[in-house]
């Protein structure tokens, strides 16, 4: 899959995602508080979106953890001390880094990017393979919300062929 589109397949899923944050759908998939998306969704979106990548791609992304940490410069002056978001093929991939903006960093709603992802700046990160729930990971009754989202969201792509 070329950059591009990946950009318009991340670019198609974020608005999904944003439309079902509003109609509740999201919230009934997750059991989280959909209109409070992107804000506390990073874990299950990359979840997710490890799933969704695999099933269009064969390949396996990376999960990329940041963190501040209590004397961080950034520690409490961020909206979050953590977040996780992908890199596929040194492609950073976030659809939720939004959720940072402020006077301090501008994330855009759905970020594909050859650089580092700006939250790298301001948080220690780390990077293994992600899990691909049902492949690298057996699933279990934890993992129904990321299933049935990522089973949704591979529904959507394929009605919108």
């Amino acid at each position: 899959m070329s950059t591009d589109e990946l950009v318009i397949l991340c670019l198609s899923i974020r608005d999904a995602l944003d439309e079902w944050s509003q109609d509740g759908t999201l919230g009934s998939f997750t059991g989280l508080s959909g209109s409070e998306f992107p804000s506390g969704f990073c874990g299950i979106i990359s979840e997710v979106m490890a799933i969704v990548l695999y099933n269009q791609t064969g390949m396996h992304p990376k999960q990329v953890t940041g963190l501040c940490e209590v004397g961080d410069t950034y520690y409490n002056k961020l909206n979050a001390n953590s977040h996780k978001w992908l890199e596929l093929n040194g492609i950073t991939i976030d659809l939720t880094g939004d959720q940072f903006n402020s006077n301090l960093i501008n994330v855009p709603p759905v970020l594909v990017s050859s650089t580092a992802h700006p939250l790298s700046k301001m948080m220690k990160t780390t990077k293994e393979d992600a899990y691909i729930i049902g492949v690298t990971k057996e699933a279990s009754s934890f993992d129904v919300p990321q299933l049935r989202l990522s089973s949704k969201i591979i529904s959507f792509l394929i009605n919108k062929i």
